[in-house]
């Protein structure tokens, strides 16, 4: 156990000062700044580092280090890895989730820059730009995309909440020399357990013995009777023994629980890829290739995955029953799984070209939802504010927008169907808007304090026309009685707006559950570009958001921004330039 811990000590003392980890910010910002002077290369991915970096000769610079040129390999394939490199593999790399867990682990190094606070030219991401356009938003699939930047972020938090990486940061021996001691550490506390079995198999006493002895008198002359002396001992209640056991138990299971991490983790999936790029023996040999393959496939745990679990969070103000009648604010947070209905249907709303507006530098901003469907809200509301989030703030036009989603489906008399994508889409993505507004306000654009305001009115409100509901008797239609009560006698406009707007959009023979999906889809990528940097980390520490990872796929998008931002509005312009990581 000494041993473990002086390990950790000595990588932990040259991560602080490693140019993979403890100084990678500075290292990355020089690099990019030096690909930026380079020219087209012809290989289609490109040349993001992926490991290797402490083997490079460089330079301190005023932004960063320079790279003295690339170092050949040696003798043990130590070498500079770039994602390039691993492009041009396609022996064991014949699927793309290898080339994948590279391409995320690029994509960790660059936001790690982010959270470090560096700042680089933009100019110089362009290639990573396009490359993730071209890449990842091309074609159907919508799980490649949302499990690359997942992967990403997971990086990210075990980079900050976990001693795993730096064990990576020296040398690759420095994982299987602490492997072998947690062996050492579970075959010692296996040793223990079955020795002590034995011990107490063969009649050995406990370390606490309890034993009593009692005597039985005559009353009438208090002398002690002939044979009568009774023993009774409690060695049997292993008072000692089972504490004991359960030490050893947990840690042989902690111990475990480590080698499963080295083993399964991204961390070693990656560094072993990278080695197999380094050595042209093993490239040359099919029996590591088979090896490689194994591991990649099959070597998989949940406990040292990804520690987003591709959860959203569901919330609803008004949950309406359409059947039931029945109408009550939620004070409570569903988990639930992301939809793939959800995935395809931001996936598809991020490859449209009309969702952004390019600015100078090849960077680009996102509008606001400009769908035809909210035009129409817009036409037939007279409020403008209705179809764009800047006039009264994102937090606003969600919350109406939330409510005019749960009334559209009561007044439709059925709930949306199971096998309807598009119902499954909007539906979800409004009741985690609306999680975001109730229980996560700094990760939108609007101030969180009037935010949580807002939200505090709205509740009250709606606990005022909740206890009206309940004093009335049921009656026929009493769905279409709720929806006029809340039109009518709300106090707060978010209510009563979004009342009216469900209502108006039930009754249009036009309107329909694709055209809220794509409203939603477009809704949550507007909101989802933010400068609160410490909001996504808190997010990302416990288990991750799906607007965080929105986040980060918009930056690596080269959108850096909402176009009310850059219009001249009175709202604070946000355009996520203070980082590096903006790929």
């Amino acid at each position: 156990m000494f041993a473990k811990l002086l390990f950790k000590y000595i990588a932990f003392y040259k991560a602080r000062r490693s140019l993979a980890l403890g100084c990678s910010p500075r290292l990355i910002a020089g690099y990019m700044a030096q690909q930026r002077l380079l020219g087209e290369s012809q290989s289609t991915a490109p040349a993001l580092l992926v490991m290797g970096e402490e083997t490079v000769k460089r330079e301190e610079q005023p932004h960063g280090y320079n790279f003295k040129g690339v170092p050949k390999p040696d003798e043990n394939g130590h070498r500079l890895v770039t994602l390039d490199r691993v492009w041009q593999l396609d022996d064991i790399l014949v699927t793309s989730q290898p080339k994948d867990l590279c391409f995320s682990f690029a994509l960790f190094k660059l936001l790690r820059c982010r959270f470090a606070k560096y700042t680089v030219s933009e100019s110089g991401f362009m290639k990573a730009h396009n490359f993730f356009k071209d890449m990842l938003l091309q074609g159907d699939d919508s799980e490649r995309v949302f499990r690359v930047v997942a992967d990403e972020l997971a990086l990210i938090y075990y980079y900050y909440h976990s001693s795993l990486p730096i064990f990576y940061s020296s040398h690759l021996l420095l994982p299987i020399f602490t492997i072998a001691i947690s062996l050492y550490n579970i075959g010692y506390c296996l040793f223990l357990m079955i020795f002590i079995s034995r011990l107490l198999m063969n009649g050995a006493y406990n370390k606490i013995f309890c034993s009593f002895v009692c005597f039985k008198y005559n009353i009438t002359d208090y002398a002690e009777s002939g044979d009568t002396t009774v023993e009774y001992n409690s060695s049997t209640y292993y008072t000692d023994v089972v504490p004991a056991f359960l030490v050893l138990a947990a840690l042989i299971f902690a111990e475990t629980r480590d080698i499963v991490f080295y083993i399964c983790s991204t961390w070693t999936k990656v560094a072993l890829i990278c080695n197999y790029v380094n050595r042209p023996s093993w490239q040359r040999c099919p029996a590591a290739q088979k090896c490689i393959a194994f591991v990649l496939q099959h070597f998989r745990c949940t406990m040292a995955g990804n520690n987003w679990g591709d959860n959203m969070k569901q919330f609803s103000i008004l949950e309406l029953h359409p059947k039931k009648f029945r109408f009550q604010l939620h004070k409570w947070k569903e988990n639930s799984k992301i939809p793939s209905e959800v995935k395809a249907a931001i996936f598809e709303t991020l490859k449209r070209k009309n969702l952004t507006t390019d600015l100078e530098g090849n960077l680009k901003v996102i509008r606001p939802p400009s769908s035809l469907f909210s035009s129409w809200a817009a036409d037939h509301t007279g409020d403008s504010f209705l179809s764009a989030p800047d006039g009264k703030g994102a937090a606003y036009t969600i919350l109406v927008w939330h409510i005019a989603t749960t009334v559209f489906e009561i007044r439709r008399q059925a709930p949306p169907s199971s096998s309807d994508p598009h119902a499954i889409a909007a539906t979800h993505l409004s009741h985690y808007c609306a999680y975001l507004v109730a229980f996560c306000p700094e990760l939108l654009p609007s101030d969180e304090q009037w935010c949580k305001k807002m939200y505090m009115d709205v509740e009250k409100d709606a606990k005022r026309i909740l206890k009206a509901v309940k004093g009335r008797k049921k009656q026929t239609g009493s769905h279409d009685q709720l929806c006029q009560l809340l039109t009518e006698d709300s106090s707060h406009e978010v209510l009563r707006n979004g009342a009216r707007l469900g209502m108006q959009l039930a009754d249009s023979a036009t309107m329909g559950w694709e055209d809220l999906s794509r409203f939603w889809s477009e809704m949550i990528l507007y909101v989802a570009p933010s400068e609160n940097l410490d909001g996504h980390a808190q997010a990302i520490a416990r288990g991750g958001e799906l607007i965080t990872l929105l986040w980060a796929m918009l930056a690596h998008a080269g959108i850096l921004g909402r176009l009310d931002a850059t219009a001249g509005d009175s709202d604070k312009a946000v355009t996520d330039t203070d980082g590096c990581a903006e790929v």
